[in-house]
């Protein structure tokens, strides 16, 4: 019997650059979910400022140019959340594309990058975007020289 990988059934995509300290909104690029159920977003914070707010939000777009927001899915962060990693899982997305917009007020935050994995496609195997650089499948975790 053949073992189904998480690499297989899903599509890795890097969405968003490190952006440095500031207060404007940073928007994800779209990723396609049309061969899929959902999409699995990871927001990785850098350092949030003493008082500043960071708000995350999904949305969906059939044409990946015009969004509206996804109800349910607002993530409020503060700078206890510094450092941290954010995740924001959307499954059955009724359009084809979907992506973040995280908004950063009241005082400077920064943000390391944002992964966005397309979950469950139809369609295996799927290639991941060119933003991976590369992948290993270990099928037998045993201790030895890498």
């Amino acid at each position: 019997m053949s073992k189904s990988t998480i690499a297989e059934k899903s599509r890795i995509s890097r969405v968003g650059l490190a952006a440095a300290a500031g207060q404007t909104p940073i928007v994800s690029d779209g990723i396609s979910i049309q061969n899929g159920h959902g999409a699995l977003f990871a927001i990785q914070m850098g350092t949030i400022a003493a008082t500043g707010v960071v708000t995350i939000k999904g949305e969906r777009s059939d044409d990946n140019s015009s969004f509206e927001d996804i109800l349910g899915s607002e993530i409020i962060l503060a700078p206890a959340d510094s450092d941290g990693v954010a995740i924001l899982e959307i499954s059955e997305v009724s359009k084809k594309w979907a992506r973040v917009t995280v908004t950063r007020t009241i005082a400077d935050s920064t943000i390391d990058s944002i992964l966005a994995i397309a979950t469950g496609p139809q369609i295996s195997p799927v290639g991941n975007d060119a933003s991976v650089v590369d992948q290993v499948l270990i099928g037998s975790a045993t201790a030895g020289t890498p």
